[in-house]
């Protein structure tokens, strides 16, 4: 009963997740959740839509080899800060994003265990991921 009770939970938090089309959750506080119930990191992807090196680094991102690679580890939250307000300066500062792109990934306790600031290849990007999942068993 346990597991089908775990498996629910999955479908929905995996139904919310794909709120924004890509499979990545769109909510903070969900990506948290979900990943605490499923023992990983968050992958936090700061962008805005005037952004043109943001927009490649999120195709690359979430292209399926690399997608999932990040999903195997990380729970993928975007947070979009195209607008300058008090909620995108508070987003902005709890991730260190001085400059865009900036993608972080963080522990459930919001230590961060690597960054991306600029547009990379796709070996540069799975090198990241791998080391920072390797963050992660710390």
């Amino acid at each position: 009963m346990l597991r089908l009770l775990a498996a629910v939970g999955l479908v929905i938090a995996c139904t919310r997740a794909r709120a924004d089309g890509t499979g990545w959750a769109a909510d903070e506080k969900q990506a948290f959740d979900r990943a605490r119930a499923e023992h990983r990191g968050v992958m936090v992807e700061l962008y805005a839509t005037w952004c043109v090196p943001c927009e490649e680094l999120g195709k690359k991102l979430r292209a399926p080899g690399l997608a999932s690679e990040i999903a195997a580890k990380f729970v993928a939250l975007r947070i979009d800060i195209t607008d300058d307000n008090d909620k995108t300066h508070a987003a902005r500062k709890r991730y260190g994003a001085d400059s865009l792109p900036a993608v972080v990934f963080v522990t459930l306790d919001g230590t961060t265990v690597a960054r991306i600031t600029r547009l990379l290849d796709d070996a540069e990007l799975r090198a990241i991921i791998k080391r920072a999942a390797s963050q992660l068993r710390r």
